[in-house]
């Protein structure tokens, strides 16, 4: 694959956002807040509500445990 090809396969495929409606037709989503439960649990609620059920959630955190955040 040459560097043009990653470019259009990102440019064409990979969106970034902070606006969680965005999210809505989203295939994968990764959350990458700061690590404090607090924070990323309100988020990981309100993705369930906007994305479709068939989404794949991922997280970035490396240090509280993903059980408690999906717990909400």
């Amino acid at each position: 694959m040459t560097q043009e090809d990653l470019d259009r396969k990102i440019r064409d495929h990979l969106t970034t956002t902070t606006a969680l409606e965005d999210l809505k037709r989203a295939d994968l989503v990764i959350e990458a807040v700061l690590e404090d439960m607090k924070i990323k649990q309100p988020i990981w609620k309100n993705l369930e509500e906007i994305c479709r059920p068939e989404v794949i959630f991922a997280s970035n955190t490396s240090a509280l445990p993903i059980t408690e955040m999906a717990s909400v």
